[in-house]
């Protein structure tokens, strides 16, 4: 008996059922408050945080360089089947001129084609859209193609730099005195702003809402501050004058 009281003693826990219950459970709250509290803030940080930029700056294609416009790939050429129709900006194809279609060189920009298997060059002006076919950056008339010698083979590997962009138009200026729908009636004005002192008087036909008009215009501006200038001095005499822009 007293071998099972023994026994008994040694199995007691050190603790009261409930008390050791208890703590073996309980959690430790303000550790998990904590971090509940930490857990969105650390979300979101990682979420505002990519790898990179939110809007990459675009990259340039393989093959163009980002020092000035330089491409290097391969040409083709194109003449008989194309040659006397419009090309994309409006001309007439001519297979004997040195020109080429690009895909997104604006127009009548000059660049220089390198054929890269025997270091021909030819100097070309965009005036058409193309190649369409994968691979290709250039589509060169019959003439540029046979200064770099690949009209036998079709397709040759180059390099393209532009040298050569279009110059923006600039901008001019007039005034307009008046506008009529018949012709005598902008002669009599005309006659009326020399009698003045105004230069660069002209008549100039439009048409107008589909009615044809006769505007007469005086000055030949190169900035709209020039212009108001002249038309501060014109107002007087034509009340109906303003800056048109040509």
């Amino acid at each position: 008996m007293d071998q099972h009281a023994a026994n008994t003693v040694a199995e007691k826990p050190p603790f009261p059922d409930n008390v050791a219950h208890n703590r073996r459970i309980r959690p430790p709250w303000p550790a998990v408050t904590l971090w509940i509290v930490l857990l969105p803030v650390l979300l979101a940080g990682c979420a505002g945080s990519p790898s990179g930029p939110s809007h990459p700056r675009e990259s340039a294609p393989p093959g163009i360089s980002h020092d000035g416009f330089a491409q290097t790939g391969v040409a083709s050429w194109y003449g008989p089947g194309f040659h006397g129709q419009q090309t994309a900006c409006g001309e007439t194809y001519d297979m004997y001129a040195l020109t080429a279609a690009h895909k997104r060189l604006p127009f009548q920009s000059r660049v220089r084609v390198t054929n890269l298997d025997n270091g021909e060059q030819v100097v070309v002006r965009i005036n058409d859209r193309g190649p369409f076919r994968k691979q290709r950056i250039i589509d060169l008339s019959l003439a540029a193609a046979q200064r770099l010698n690949m009209v036998q083979s079709g397709t040759a590997r180059v390099r393209i730099e532009e040298i050569a962009s279009p110059a923006s138009p600039k901008k001019r200026y007039s005034l307009q005195l008046g506008s009529f729908k018949r012709k005598e009636n902008a002669r009599r004005l005309k006659r009326e702003a020399r009698d003045v002192g105004l230069s660069h008087i002209r008549v100039s036909r439009t048409k107008l809402q589909g009615g044809r008009y006769y505007r007469v215009l005086a000055g030949q501006f190169s900035s709209r501050s020039e212009a108001r200038s002249a038309l501060d001095q014109a107002g007087s005499h034509f009340p109906e004058s303003f800056i048109l822009a040509d």
